[in-house]
């Protein structure tokens, strides 16, 4: 007996062809969907950022951090030298002490306050100046849903914090743990934000509520290219590399 092998047809295997790309592009697309619905999350926890501090700005007249009376609603320090704020409307970073770091304040008074989960310290995690800003997830302030990244509040001048921007109050910044520093790391990728920014803003990475935070100039290690006008996210020589962290305004200084 004679066994006929017979191998594909053209046509099977254009067909076989075409269900391996139909499942590829599957695949692949939902990543995207998956990595978009990441970074749309990252608004979303701004968004309750600020619903949370207008709560605590109604009930007490105030901004949480900088709340001036605070020792006398909550027992969040052992004195009112480390509990209440300065009552400013900027909510800052102390020059030398870890215990009086109204960044950190900020969510141990909306936590005392009911009006954001969680349980935070209200100081800095390190001793003396050179870990008096030190932010650990989870610790003394929290976690976004984006993996290793915290959420931090801070009063920015123009030009600092938020690459060059001319934005003055204060910030939402999302960025992942720094040993030492508040948690403002490149976390992000500079197309994936420009693809947000262009939903939720302006599409520009220095105006509007949504501010890269990162470095700027030309290299590849930038977030921002300043050598268009104006600035864009430098998605030609970052492409696929963490290069930004980014920060949403929460309020003008009063």
């Amino acid at each position: 007996m004679r066994w006929i092998i017979r191998g594909f047809t053209l046509i099977e295997l254009s067909i076989v062809l075409v269900i391996i790309g139909l499942i590829v592009a599957a695949v692949v697309g939902g990543q995207t969907l998956v990595k978009q619905a990441r970074l749309r999350a990252i608004f979303g926890e701004y968004e309750e950022v600020a619903q949370a501090v207008n709560a605590f700005r109604l009930a007490y007249d105030g901004i949480p951090g900088d709340f001036d009376n605070a020792y006398a609603f909550w027992a969040c320090g052992a004195s009112a030298s480390e509990c209440n704020g300065d009552g400013d409307f900027k909510v800052e970073e102390h020059a030398t002490s870890e215990a009086e770091q109204e960044m950190f304040r900020f969510w141990e008074h909306m936590a005392s306050a009911s009006v954001y989960p969680g349980s935070f310290t209200g100081e800095g995690t390190g001793t003396g100046a050179a870990a008096r800003d030190y932010a650990i997830i989870g610790v003394n302030i929290p976690g976004s849903t984006f993996k290793n990244v915290g959420i931090n509040v801070l009063y920015q001048t123009a030009g600092s914090e938020t690459s060059g921007s001319s934005h003055n109050g204060n910030v939402v910044i999302f960025g992942k743990e720094v040993t030492g520093e508040h948690a403002n790391a490149d976390a992000f990728v500079a197309a994936d934000l420009q693809g947000l920014d262009q939903k939720v803003d302006d599409g520009k990475p220095l105006t509007g509520i949504m501010l890269s935070v990162g470095s700027t100039g030309t290299g590849a290690t930038d977030c921002v290219d300043t050598s268009t006008t104006p600035d864009q996210y430098n998605i030609d020589s970052t492409a696929g590399v963490e290069v930004c962290a980014v920060a949403f305004t929460l309020d003008k200084s009063k």
